[in-house]
């Protein structure tokens, strides 16, 4: 056997930047496997793994040789990170950052079953470093801003979906803040209740994320001129909502990603219930009732649950149901992807684009996607037989290059 060169010299560098592995001096098809490893911010393992063969040369590249074997299949190196799998799923299903800023993945390389090498690439999450500060005033939050500071910052309410607390919003704040943003991550309601946030997502009020609006207008760092809001599923319906009830002067970007034209009904963790999801000053926002089910809710289609909705109700209450996005006077970012199996994002945006200036809307309709628009890079789940991992992380890509391009227009 001639011997074995591993190359490796991308030990260490940006989520996002090029890493490549190469090996030289192998055999003609002889098997390499990689077996990847890391943990969440929860502590919980995650894992993927492929095999490739070398070339006739005797040489391997995993940027652009497509594994023979795998828990993916593609010719990308980040598939490494992106199609991994949580060894012990668990509540919630996707990947944890939380306040991490780097990502170690430990690889196990062996040649015909045999080790060859381990080690370590690290990862730096954001591409600059980011300050948090833990907000407690009318209502709960994070905000974080670039550690090295010019001048005052455009910034961003962030709103995360129906996982509640700060799942999804603080990721998605702290990497805004690594480009540059001021960006408050709130949270408007909590599973488990926690900081006395309502349990379930029924009656929320309003008041809290306005609140928080008015609040990051007047921080210290901001630029009261450029506040946007972003929203993703169901903070995507509070994002417009909020939006529909906010001065031209507050607000002058908003970006919903998987959103809905209507309030739905209010839900516990098993149930439908017989109120809004929102509440504004004290009385319940007009909303669609959910068609009655005899199963629990986290066993039910949601995509059919939210059509039924839709087409089940007259047409006095699918109007006040409707958010008003016609009062919206803010530029508007639209994403949803073809494959949502949530609800009918795609319907549902055609009908906010029908209520609103053609001059002020961007709609992107991603084929390849899904209802989940988390950030790029990180591992995927996903329980929708439709899709490929390979199609959402692209779709995932294409989406956060839409959002900071049309943030950086608007703000």
């Amino acid at each position: 056997m001639r011997k074995t060169v591993m190359v490796s010299k991308q030990i260490s560098t940006v989520l996002g930047e090029p890493f490549f592995i190469e090996f030289s001096g192998l055999e003609s098809e002889q098997n390499i496997r990689i077996d990847a490893k890391t943990k969440d911010s929860a502590n919980r393992v995650w894992k993927s793994w492929a095999t490739w063969q070398a070339d006739i040369n005797g040489e391997l590249n995993i940027v652009i040789n497509i594994p023979s074997e795998g828990s993916y299949q593609g010719i990308d190196a980040y598939e490494l990170i992106y199609g991994m799998e949580l060894v012990e799923p668990s509540f919630p299903p996707y990947f944890l950052q939380d306040e991490m800023q780097k990502l170690t993945i430990s690889l196990c390389i062996t040649l015909e079953d045999q080790i060859l090498e381990e080690m370590d690439i690290t990862f730096d999450l954001y591409q600059t470093d980011v300050t948090q500060i833990e907000i407690q005033e009318n209502f709960l939050g994070k905000f974080f801003l670039p550690k090295k500071l010019k001048g005052s910052l455009p910034a961003v309410l962030v709103l995360g979906g129906s996982l509640g607390g700060f799942n999804w919003s603080e990721q998605v704040a702290n990497y805004l803040a690594s480009h540059g943003y001021a960006a408050l991550a709130v949270a408007y309601f909590d599973w488990n209740g926690s900081h006395l946030l309502p349990n379930q997502l029924a009656n929320v009020p309003l008041e809290p994320c306005l609140d928080a609006m008015k609040w990051l207008a007047n921080h210290s760092t901001v630029n009261p001129n450029k506040l946007g809001i972003i929203g993703y599923s169901k903070g995507a319906e509070l994002a417009l909502l909020l939006a529909s009830k906010l001065e031209k002067t507050d607000l002058q970007s908003l970006v919903t990603l998987s959103p809905s034209s209507h309030i739905f009904a209010g839900f516990s963790m098993e149930e439908a219930l017989n109120t809004s999801s929102w509440s504004y000053q004290g009385v319940p926002v007009p909303y669609l009732p959910y068609p009655k089910t005899n199963h629990p809710l986290y066993e039910t289609n949601l995509y059919h649950l939210h059509s039924e909705a839709i087409k089940q109700s007259s047409q006095e209450i699918w109007e006040q149901a409707r958010i008003s996005v016609e009062k919206i006077e803010s530029p508007m970012l639209v994403v949803t992807g073809m494959k949502d199996s949530t609800w009918p994002s795609v319907e549902m945006v055609d009908t906010i684009e029908a209520q609103t200036s053609s001059k002020l809307i961007k709609k992107v309709i991603l084929q390849e996607a899904g209802h989940d628009f988390t950030l790029p890079y990180l591992p995927i789940v996903t329980n929708n037989d439709n899709l490929q991992k390979k199609e959402i992380e692209l779709a995932r890509r294409k989406t956060w290059d839409n959002v900071r391009e049309f943030l950086k227009q608007t703000l």
